[in-house]
């Protein structure tokens, strides 16, 4: 799994960022839920099982979190290309957490 912290210029709220997301990984099949476990009390998710949500931790300026099941090279890089500011969040949800920005 690959967890990313993510920013866009763009970005006017957390559906259009999604929007965004979905668009530069190619995904078509789009759906938003509701969860008391995410900020805003929402996520977003696609079929190739990336999930897009507000953040809730220290990183002010890049509050999106981008979720991503599969962490092959270059997931990271598809959101650099569309604009997006990105850095991973290694040992995510821990206090070991380490943020590389990329």
């Amino acid at each position: 799994m690959l967890v990313l912290a993510a920013s866009h210029d763009d970005c006017a709220d957390s559906a259009i960022c999604a929007s965004m997301v979905f668009d530069a990984f190619g995904a078509s099949r789009r759906e938003e839920r509701e969860s008391s476990h995410y900020a805003e009390g929402r996520y977003f998710r696609a079929e190739t099982e990336i999930k897009v949500s507000m953040g809730d931790s220290d990183y002010d300026d890049l509050p999106l979190w981008v979720i991503v099941s599969d962490s092959e090279d270059g997931q990271a890089d598809r959101l650099k290309g569309a604009g997006f500011r990105v850095a991973r969040l290694e040992a995510f949800g821990t206090v070991a957490e380490v943020r590389v920005d990329l």
